[in-house]
């Protein structure tokens, strides 16, 4: 069954008056893992109340409303073109409240209902019916794929962090998902590494045809830039490394800052870019096991083309 569809313009969440985040418990997610998707070329789609997940709170104190508010959510995908952006809206402070230990909450409608099979014996489902608390916006650049799609995802919420995998089965015509089947998983404490980023060049012009943008990473000891993935890095969620470019890492030992040097595809990267100052780039990845998020700040002007470019 095709979900409802609403306007694809960011929800923001504005929370006035809430304290801030507590020490609340570990949970679980649970999740339609597999999707049918279906976009037009340009188009973008978010559920309306046909939530794609449930929270657990499995630990022994609430998850308070500060805590779902400072959600943060990473996405890497198989393929650039198709984006996702995972968000936890908050209809009404009133109404969605803390979620209390053995509690699971989302909103569950007809089209979502194989959720329910994995809640646990003797946890409480407090249903959202209709509104919009776990979901996600999807685009379509101006590619015309059509295939697999996975989207890495890790949540962090609370002190605590959930991986996991949605796989989608692309389609091009009328914006409609279906979702297929579901799974559940545990968050595990997080654990925060800090890798510096420094982007260049500074000023983007979104119209040149230079080949790369280059981004340099700096671990925090005890960590080094030979302990990052480079195959997991991602720019802005998608973009992966071009693996045609040279990879470079410089500095000292354990004793000494190391810095790793990777470059990124200059068309792929607009794709995902609008003309702004100052505007946010994130690159994510995992270094020593662990995954880190970093963010810069760049000058971004002119107009995209509107095809990527292989140079």
């Amino acid at each position: 069954m095709n979900m409802r569809l609403v306007s694809i313009s960011w929800l923001l969440l504005v929370l006035l008056g809430i304290p801030g985040s507590s020490s609340a418990g570990p949970y679980d997610v649970i999740l339609a893992n597999s999707t049918d998707l279906t976009l037009c070329q340009g188009c973008g789609i978010t559920p309306a109340g046909l939530g794609y997940a449930l929270i657990v709170n499995t630990g022994v104190s609430d998850i308070t409303l500060a805590d779902l508010a400072d959600a943060k959510f990473t996405v890497s995908a198989s393929r650039p073109e198709i984006t996702m952006l995972p968000f936890l809206n908050i209809p009404s402070p009133t109404i969605v409240g803390s979620i209390h230990p053995g509690e699971a909450m989302g909103s569950i409608i007809e089209g979502n209902t194989l959720l329910l099979p994995y809640l646990n014996s003797g946890e409480v489902l407090r249903n959202l019916a209709g509104l919009q608390f776990m979901t996600y916006q999807v685009n379509r650049g101006d590619s015309v794929y059509e295939g697999p799609v996975d989207f890495d995802v890790r949540m962090s919420m609370a002190g605590y962090e959930a991986r996991y995998t949605i796989h989608a089965e692309v389609h091009l015509g009328q914006p409609g998902i279906t979702y297929l089947g579901a799974t559940r998983t545990s968050a595990v404490p997080s654990k925060v590494v800090d890798v510096s980023v420094a982007i260049q060049p500074r000023t983007l012009h979104l119209p040149s045809r230079g080949r790369w943008i280059q981004v340099t990473l700096e671990p925090a000891p005890p960590y080094l830039a030979s302990d990052i993935s480079v195959g997991s890095l991602r720019l802005n969620g998608s973009v992966p490394v071009d693996p045609s470019a040279p990879v470079k890492i410089r500095g000292g030992g354990r004793g000494g800052s190391q810095e790793l040097t990777v470059r990124f595809r200059r068309g792929q990267v607009a794709q995902s870019l609008n003309a702004g100052n100052p505007v946010e780039i994130t690159v994510s990845g995992s270094i020593g096991g662990q995954p880190f998020e970093s963010v810069d700040f760049i000058k971004v002007t002119g107009r995209r083309r509107s095809t990527i470019a292989e140079e």
